[in-house]
Formats: C-alpha cells, structure tokens, sequence
C-alpha cells in the first residue's frame, strides 16, 4: 500500500492518536473515517487497516495528485479530461475509499480498474463501440465516473 501512496503523490495526514492518523479511528475490528468541513461532518466509510483509511481521507481533502496523463495506450488515443482530477473522460476514483478506479460511458458502468490508464482504455474502447466491459463490476452510473474526487465527464 505505501509504494502505491507514493505512487498517487498522495500526502497521508499523521496524528498522535490509536491508529496514527488524522481523522481514522478504530471502530470495531475495522478503522471509521470521518471528518469536519464546509460546516458539515463527512464520514468517508469503514476500512480494512488505518492506512486505507488515511488514503480515503487524503484524496477526500485533495491530496491526490494523479500520476503523469498517458494520451495512448493498446493503440487507442484516450479521452484525456482537464477537468477530472484524473485527467481522462468518464474515469473517476471508485467510491467507497478504495484505490481503484472507476469507469462509466453514457450511461454505462463499464467497471473498476487498477489504475486510472485501464479504466480510461475500457473507456475508449465503449466509445469507439467495441467495448467488453472487462472490468471488475457491472450495473449502471451517469456520465462520465464519479466518486472520491474522481468525479464527472469532461473536455
């Protein structure tokens, strides 16, 4: 997980409590995620370790830095977003805190993917109609991905 941390660009918030990290708490066998803006309290969701649990509140605070924006891959040219905080079209962070991502054309849930690059070629390959949603899930979404700060179609 932490080379996957560093990976993201992601900053982990440290703090002198149980789990050693801001706004995670143990709750139960598992760690709670909440937190105070905008005048309300956010709660993030349940994770297996502290650590997932401080990468859910990092990209939620917008830590998250997206790796270097990849403009072709298994020969399709990928529908990059200046927009989504993860620079493609259609793919967003997959919700619930995990570090996977998510990808939706139309009105489709093509799945959720390891890396945003996987998820933004199941993209291309839906809008250029040839798509075998080979992703983990299924179901349906709106446009473009949403979730953790992922969010929304764009140019």
């Amino acid at each position: 997980v932490r080379a996957s941390v560093a990976a993201e660009g992601l900053q982990l918030h440290l703090a002198d409590n149980e789990t050693g990290y801001l706004n995670v708490t143990k709750s139960g066998s598992r760690f709670q995620v909440m937190y105070r803006a905008g005048g309300g309290q956010h709660y993030l969701g349940r994770f297996d370790t502290a650590i997932d649990g401080a990468v859910a509140y990092a990209r939620a605070v917008g830590e998250y830095k997206p790796p270097a924006v990849v403009a072709e891959a298994e020969g399709l040219t990928l529908h990059l977003s200046s927009t989504n905080s993860s620079g493609y079209r259609g793919v967003g962070l997959a919700s619930g805190g995990r570090s996977h991502f998510e990808a939706k054309y139309k009105t489709k849930f093509l799945g959720t993917f390891a890396t945003a690059v996987e998820a933004a070629v199941e993209y291309a390959k839906a809008a250029a109609g040839n798509s075998p949603a080979g992703g983990e899930g299924g179901g349906s979404g709106g446009d473009g991905a949403g979730g953790g700060g992922g969010g929304g179609s764009g140019s």
